[in-house]
């Protein structure tokens, strides 16, 4: 089984972000993780704000 990570934001319409990198790992039969570093909030019309994931590991 092939496994690929992505790192970087949401994207609540699934047109970018984490979300799309994991259609495409799908799409590729490939397993795909995310870590995510920011959320969004916004349509697919307007950007609303963005809040940055700030948690240490």
């Amino acid at each position: 089984m092939k496994i690929a990570l992505t790192i970087g934001a949401s994207d609540p319409t699934s047109g970018a972000g984490i979300q799309m990198d994991l259609k495409v790992f799908h799409s590729l039969e490939v397993y795909g993780l995310s870590i995510l570093t920011a959320i969004t909030a916004q349509s697919t019309i307007e950007f609303s704000s963005v809040s940055l994931y700030q948690k240490k590991l």
